[in-house]
């Protein structure tokens, strides 16, 4: 998202909310937080491991 940010809305303008990146720059931060705090509970995995056991 940072890359397709750089290369469609930069030069329009420096600014987001008047180059329309700014959804770009939210879904940026978004993956980046799940990208170091994880799925969480949420997960696949975890999931499973409530319904089939920890012991899989």
């Amino acid at each position: 998202m940072a890359v397709a940010y750089f290369i469609a809305h930069l030069p329009q303008s420096f600014f987001p909310s008047l180059n329309g990146g700014d959804a770009a720059i939210l879904f940026r931060f978004v993956f980046l937080y799940l990208v170091f705090a994880g799925p969480g509970p949420w997960s696949v995995d975890a999931l499973r491991d409530r319904r089939f056991g920890a012991d899989m």
